[in-house]
Protein backbone atom coordinates (compact mmCIF):
# COMPACT_ATOMS: atom_id res chain seq x y z
CA UNK A 1 0.00 0.00 0.00
CA UNK A 2 2.80 2.43 0.87
CA UNK A 3 4.73 1.61 -2.31
CA UNK A 4 1.65 2.32 -4.42
CA UNK A 5 1.12 5.66 -2.70
CA UNK A 6 4.78 6.53 -3.09
CA UNK A 7 4.65 5.75 -6.80
CA UNK A 8 1.58 7.97 -7.19
CA UNK A 9 3.41 10.91 -5.63
CA UNK A 10 6.68 10.51 -7.59
CA UNK A 11 7.35 11.96 -11.02
CA UNK A 12 6.41 9.75 -13.96
CA UNK A 13 9.97 9.33 -15.26
CA UNK A 14 11.21 8.09 -11.90
CA UNK A 15 8.32 5.64 -11.53
CA UNK A 16 8.96 4.27 -15.03
CA UNK A 17 12.60 3.60 -14.16
CA UNK A 18 11.56 1.82 -10.97
CA UNK A 19 9.13 -0.36 -12.90
CA UNK A 20 11.80 -1.28 -15.49
CA UNK A 21 14.19 -2.25 -12.71
CA UNK A 22 11.45 -4.31 -11.09
CA UNK A 23 10.87 -6.24 -14.33
CA UNK A 24 14.60 -6.90 -14.74
CA UNK A 25 14.97 -8.13 -11.16
CA UNK A 26 11.95 -10.43 -11.47
CA UNK A 27 13.35 -11.87 -14.70
CA UNK A 28 16.72 -12.51 -13.08
CA UNK A 29 15.04 -14.18 -10.12
CA UNK A 30 13.04 -16.49 -12.39
CA UNK A 31 16.14 -17.32 -14.43
CA UNK A 32 18.10 -18.11 -11.28
CA UNK A 33 15.36 -20.35 -9.92
CA UNK A 34 15.01 -22.12 -13.28
CA UNK A 35 18.75 -22.75 -13.58
CA UNK A 36 18.86 -23.95 -9.98
CA UNK A 37 16.01 -26.37 -10.67
CA UNK A 38 17.79 -27.83 -13.72
CA UNK A 39 21.07 -28.08 -11.81
CA UNK A 40 19.37 -30.16 -9.12
CA UNK A 41 17.77 -32.44 -11.72
CA UNK A 42 21.09 -33.05 -13.49
CA UNK A 43 22.84 -33.85 -10.20
CA UNK A 44 20.12 -36.36 -9.32
CA UNK A 45 20.34 -37.96 -12.77
CA UNK A 46 24.13 -38.29 -12.49
CA UNK A 47 23.86 -40.17 -9.21
CA UNK A 48 21.14 -42.55 -10.39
Amino acid sequence: VFLSRGLQIEKTSKVTNIQYIQVILCSLKRLTLTLEKYARVSVVKNYC
